[in-house]
């Protein structure tokens, strides 16, 4: 199975990247956003509320030019190919 990381999945373009690649076979799909507040940050929760459910689906929480953060998550981020 590939792995695929998005920057920036909750937001608009992102997030229907996401719908579509989550829609193909074979493709774990892990989201990195920092939910700020450029727009309602709300809109980009309910933007991957239904994937949430998808074992082939996960977010991490974070701030990507936070190196500090993205390094404690390192464990749960996928092996890129």
């Amino acid at each position: 199975m590939k792995n695929v990381l998005i920057t920036g999945g909750a937001g608009f373009i992102g997030s229907h990247l996401v719908d579509h690649l989550l829609a193909e076979n074979g493709l774990r799909v892990t989201v990195v956003d920092d939910f700020n507040d450029f727009y309602d940050p709300a809109i980009k929760r309910e933007n991957v509320r239904a994937w949430l459910a998808n074992p082939n689906f996960k977010l991490v929480e974070a701030d990507i030019r936070n190196q500090s953060a993205i390094g404690n998550r390192k464990s749960t981020m996928p092996r890129l190919l």
